[in-house]
């Protein structure tokens, strides 16, 4: 995705996401972005939002609840 908006000529990007921290404000999301800026042709800023905590919900949200209540029902993966 940055990359066709860095081909396409746009100068800054914004990335939205809940705020899940083991998913979106670790510390390898922070390298790529920054190794994506170095290599960039035309972005020059890479700007992170986050929904509050409670308003977002993703389809994916309810698999991983699913999940989660399979291993505590028979305790694993």
């Amino acid at each position: 995705m940055l990359n066709n908006l860095d081909q396409s000529g746009v100068e800054h990007a914004i990335l939205y996401s809940d705020k899940c921290e083991s998913q979106n404000q670790d510390s390898i999301l922070r390298a790529v972005i920054i190794s994506f800026l170095c290599n960039t042709m035309s972005i020059t800023a890479v700007e992170k939002k986050f929904f509050e905590s409670g308003q977002s919900q993703m389809e994916c949200d309810s698999i991983y609840s699913a999940m989660g209540i399979l291993q505590y029902v028979i305790g694993k993966w």
